[in-house]
């Protein structure tokens, strides 16, 4: 079974527009219509250093009792490899 993934346009009459491969063998096909309108997209907010450092993100893990953040991670990739048997 051959799949392509091809790009359409839908007009303002309803008409769907596309290309078929050269290729294509005739016979019978599916055709799946995955639609999402722009306002269905997640929406980017760009935010300045400053905005971020207040945010209250940064240090998130400080009530954790996390003193040095690197010897916890080598920390908890030993345990990890321990119980792994690695």
């Amino acid at each position: 079974m051959a799949v392509w993934r091809l790009r359409g346009h839908v007009d303002e009459q309803g008409k769907l527009e596309f290309e078929l491969p050269g290729d294509l063998q005739p016979g019978e096909v599916t055709i799946t219509i995955d639609a999402q309108a722009e306002d269905d997209l997640p929406k980017f907010e760009a935010k300045t250093g400053a905005e971020i450092a207040a945010s209250g993100v940064i240090g998130a893990w400080a009530d954790q009792g996390i003193e040095d953040s690197v010897a916890w991670v080598e920390e908890v990739r030993r345990r990890e490899r321990e119980q792994r048997g690695w």
